[in-house]
């Protein structure tokens, strides 16, 4: 039992003690994480006698009394961390009064009600606007994220369809403002725990169908499900070291990179015609749709970034165009720096990460701004963003390698042997010789004698790039005998001569037709 003993002011003469009594405190509730204190005590005691009040019960270790007579947690309640004795988040208790010969007192419970929390990560996000809507618009106030990025609603949230939409905010990890930054996240229906915010969840709230959203994580190489993905914080988890965590940091990157400059495009295109929010579920959308049942996809790639440009700018400005050269010079830009954010030798938390990050917020931005709208040329562009400019004084460890001798530690150099395959695309990025290795046997195709190790050697490989698979092939000559539909797919066509006597199937069918005629 935790007692405070307190004065009553005054008296104490002889005759009867009059009990002293408690000013009712009831049963109380609080959201999680919004403080601790549950309210001031007080008591009456027509005796003036010195009072002491008390707190005992069930959960009484988890209160405490102040000076104040103020009645707290000893620890700011977690709803997803309940202290109580049998862990429902319903703390009970008994407050007591007592002047030393009579005591008054009340059984009340304490119940800790689950907020809607989480955090906001581009980098950890700080100074954003939240806020939950739902068809009908916003269902809460907002709130702003605090240094870490962390928010919390204190609120009752009912509804179905919900989405949580951060705005603004300062990218912790890189220092940079990013005024224009919008993210988005689904609220499931079952909401609990912790719901984050970030690229990666902006991209999945487009989606339709649980098989869509699946597909896209697929296509991304990761390995979670939606709920799970939105559910974990996934800086907090790359930084104590989990490897698919800090897998979907980079990409979180990546995804973050492609939306923060095509939102550049269409501001600087349509200028105050644009919608923030329109014009990041435009660019969301067109990923989704160049996603999914892609297979996994390279977010560095040149393919697969000028669509996403094109489409999104098309849906959200479809009065305003976009100079093609403007599409490919961004799209390289970009693809370089994906490049590099997206190396498994990166630690998507580090400095190096941040520097080159924020690198891209900032001059890459206002390069592309400058571009899309007129102000500079494809040529001062290109020249603005080029690697060794735009990544300078970008923090690299020591020891990193330089191996191309171009003056960028390979660390933050997106082609490292400088063959002109960027690395992601090289499968010897370190190998000046070797680009490809088409059946992935460790031996680059210009050493390779079997490049798609069917057994057939290229110099007689019909189809040197293409495997046989399991398909008969009686010539040796990477022909198949039989090529069905799937087989045409690959590339490859029906061997006319099985076995290599320079009589044709159709010639040897018309000569044993005849014979048997004889």
């Amino acid at each position: 039992m935790l007692t405070l003993s307190g004065c009553g002011g005054g008296g104490g003469g002889g005759g009867a003690n009059s009990p002293p009594v408690l000013v009712s405190v009831s049963d109380q509730q609080l959201f999680e994480d919004t403080g601790s204190i549950i309210g001031t005590l007080s008591a009456t005691d027509s005796d003036g006698d010195a009072l002491t009040f008390s707190v005992s019960g069930t959960d009484a270790s988890s209160f405490t009394i102040s000076a104040s007579k103020q009645l707290s947690f000893i620890t700011t309640p977690d709803f997803e961390a309940p202290t109580d004795d049998d862990q429902d988040s319903v703390y009970l208790i008994t407050v007591s009064v007592s002047d030393g010969a009579s005591t008054d007192s009340e059984s009340i419970s304490i119940t800790v009600l689950n907020a809607l929390e989480g955090r906001v990560v581009d980098g950890p996000v700080s100074g954003g606007s939240v806020v939950i809507t739902g068809a009908s618009g916003d269902v809460t106030e907002g709130v702003t994220t605090d240094e870490n990025g962390f928010w919390l609603i204190p609120e009752a949230i009912d509804g179905e369809d919900l989405q949580i939409i951060s705005t603004g905010g300062v990218d912790m990890a890189t220092g940079k403002s990013l005024a224009n930054l919008v993210l988005i996240s689904d609220v499931p229906t079952d909401a609990s725990g912790s719901l984050n915010i970030n690229a990666i969840t902006t991209l999945l709230s487009v989606l339709e169908t649980p098989e869509q959203k699946a597909s896209v994580l697929a296509s991304l190489g990761i390995e979670s499900t939606p709920a799970d993905l939105i559910g974990t914080d996934i800086w907090e988890a790359a930084i104590s070291g989990d490897l698919a965590s800090l897998a979907a940091q980079r990409v979180n990157a990546q995804l973050s990179l492609i939306i923060l400059t095509t939102q550049t495009i269409i501001a600087s295109t349509a200028g105050d015609s644009s919608d923030l929010i329109l014009s990041v579920l435009a660019v969301a959308q067109a990923m989704g749709d160049a996603l999914s049942g892609s297979g996994e996809t390279n977010l560095a790639s040149t393919d697969f970034i000028p669509q996403v440009i094109t489409d999104a700018v098309a849906a959200a400005s479809p009065d305003v165009g976009v100079a093609a050269d403007v599409v490919t010079a961004v799209s390289a830009s970009l693809a370089d720096a994906n490049t590099v954010l997206g190396d498994e030798s990166l630690d998507p938390t580090s400095d190096t990460a941040a520097g080159i990050s924020g690198a891209a917020q900032a001059d890459l931005q206002e390069a592309v701004a400058a571009v899309s709208s007129g102000q500079s040329d494809v040529e001062q562009f290109e020249q603005d963003t080029a690697s060794e400019t735009l990544y300078e004084g970008v923090p690299v460890e020591e020891g990193i390698p330089d191996t191309d001798g171009d003056g960028l530690a390979d660390t933050v150099d997106s082609d490292d042997d400088n063959d002109g395959v960027r690395d992601g695309d090289d499968a010897f990025p370190l190998d000046t010789s070797e680009t490809l290795d088409t059946d992935l046997d460790g031996i680059g195709n210009n050493a390779d004698t079997d490049d798609d190790g069917d057994g057939v050697l290229d110099v007689n490989d019909a189809y040197p790039l293409i495997s046989l698979g399991g398909l008969t092939d009686t010539g040796g000559d990477g022909r198949p005998n039989d090529c069905d539909s799937a087989c045409v797919a690959l590339g490859m066509a029906a061997d006319t001569d099985n076995d290599n006597d320079g009589v044709l199937r159709r010639e040897l069918a018309q000569f044993e037709t005849g014979r048997a005629g004889w």
